[in-house]
C-alpha cells in the first residue's frame, strides 16, 4: 500500500514540480530563440542569408554544439574540422575558441561562405 504525502509536503512537492516544469520550459523556448539570434547576427555581419546558415547547421548537426563526425572527423553545430577551423577562427576574429562554441562557429561559418567558400558544406551545395 502506497504512503500518503500530508497535505503540506504534497504543495511543496507540487511546487518544486511546477517550477521545474516552467524552468525546463523557459529554457527550451529562449534557448532556441538564442540560437536563432545568432543566425541572424552572422548573417548580417557577414552578409550571408540567416535561413541558409539555419540549414546547414540543420543538416550538418540538427543544431547540436556537440556534434560528432569520425569521418572528417567534423566538430560542432557548423562541423568544422580541426585545421579549417583553426585557420578560419583565427582569421576571422575568434581564434582560441572551440568549434563547439555556438556562437564561434556561426560566425565563422558565415565569414567563410561569405569568402566564397561554401563548397565546405555538402549541405549547403545540396538542400541549402
Amino acid at each position: 500500500m502506497a504512503r500518503r504525502l500530508p497535505p503540506r509536503k504534497k504543495r511543496y512537492a507540487w511546487l518544486v514540480l511546477a517550477s521545474a516544469g516552467a524552468w525546463l520550459l523557459l529554457h527550451l523556448v529562449a534557448g532556441d530563440a538564442l540560437a536563432y539570434d545568432l543566425y541572424d547576427q552572422a548573417g548580417a555581419r557577414w552578409g550571408v542569408s540567416p535561413t541558409k546558415l539555419r540549414c546547414v547547421a540543420w543538416y550538418e548537426s540538427r543544431h547540436q554544439d556537440w556534434a560528432y563526425n569520425r569521418a572528417g572527423p567534423y566538430y560542432g553545430r557548423m562541423q568544422f574540422d580541426l585545421p579549417t577551423w583553426r585557420e578560419k577562427s583565427a582569421l576571422y576574429g575568434w581564434a582560441g575558441y572551440p568549434p563547439t562554441d555556438a556562437e564561434a562557429a556561426v560566425d565563422v561559418a558565415a565569414a567563410t561562405i561569405a569568402s566564397g567558400e561554401s563548397w565546405r558544406w555538402s549541405a549547403y551545395r545540396k538542400f541549402c
